[in-house]
């Protein structure tokens, strides 16, 4: 049986930042906060740095931007740009 660790790792780490990006992003779009896109890209920049910190394997931070993906696309924030 394989170790399925690192990809619950993935998903939660994916999770958190498909969160951030749809709550606090659509916030900071809609507040036309300057630089918002580089305060989003910090921290789903920092999701990925501790995911690689907790799980140095292959494939993990690609799994989470995927996750991340699909939370920012079928969530309510998703329609904003």
């Amino acid at each position: 049986m394989t170790d399925a660790r690192p990809w619950t790792y993935a998903a939660l780490f994916g999770a958190l930042w498909g969160a951030l990006e749809a709550t606090v992003g659509t916030t900071l779009y809609l507040a036309r906060v300057p630089f918002r896109g580089s305060l989003i890209g910090i921290a789903g920049l920092l999701c990925l740095i501790c995911l690689r910190r907790l799980q140095p394997r292959f494939g993990v931070c690609s799994l989470a931007g995927v996750v991340a993906i699909f939370l920012k696309v079928f969530t309510l924030g998703g329609l904003y740009p």
